[in-house]
């Protein structure tokens, strides 16, 4: 009988020293487990991240060679507008004269812009004695070369879109300058051979727009 019960406490202990090991057991896998998955998941994280990273990295070079292409085509542009300033005021310097017929506000417009003054009635005013009345209302303001170059070069830089600050004459000035550089180069190149080169033009609103609209 005592043996019987010896057996069956030492089968009892042996069955608890089991069970001991089988929860060790499963303290480590689930050690393990936890382990593994926080290692995945720390590895998941950081392949995220660089992509994330790698993402904004794209992003900011494409941004950045997006603007380095806006700056390019830019400076392009105002190059071949600051040449094409350069070609007016040689074609202006030409003329004998240019005749540009428009409204009275429009006379006050270019003189103001042009000479910082828009009193041309007065006798000390470049264009005194140059400007004339229509029976229309309008008037015809006979410019000359010298002059025209001063007005091209004041008009373009006024109404230069390039500026950083614009005057509040700048939306008037630029279509001007257009205008007006375009009546240049037809008058000098529809000059023959000896002559010295004169122009004239009618300018309204539905010219300036025109002028506005066209190449710039």
């Amino acid at each position: 009988m005592i043996k019987g019960i010896l057996d069956q406490w030492t089968a009892n202990q042996e069955q608890k020293r089991r069970w001991r090991e089988e929860d060790r057991a499963e303290r480590k896998a689930a050690e393990r487990a936890a382990a593994e998955k926080a290692a995945a998941e720390a590895d998941a994280k950081a392949l995220t991240d660089a992509m994330v990273k790698a993402e904004a990295e794209a992003k900011a070079r494409e941004a950045a060679d997006t603007q380095a292409t806006k700056e390019a085509k830019d400076a392009e542009a105002m190059q071949a507008v600051v040449r094409e300033l350069v070609e007016f005021k040689h074609m202006a310097a030409t003329l004998s004269t240019l005749r540009i017929t428009c409204h009275q506000d429009t006379v006050d417009s270019l003189a103001r812009i042009a000479f910082d003054s828009a009193g041309w009635t007065d006798p000390t005013h470049p264009w005194h004695g140059r400007v004339t009345s229509n029976d229309d209302d309008t008037m015809t303001v006979a410019i000359s070369g010298v002059h025209l170059v001063q007005v091209i070069e004041a008009l373009f830089s006024t109404g230069n879109p390039w500026k950083f600050r614009r005057s509040t004459d700048a939306d008037l000035a630029w279509p001007l300058y257009l205008f007006l550089g375009e009546q240049v180069r037809r008058a000098a190149q529809g000059a023959k051979d000896g002559e010295t080169p004169t122009g004239a033009a009618r300018l309204d609103d539905d010219t300036l727009r025109d002028a506005a609209e066209g190449p710039q």
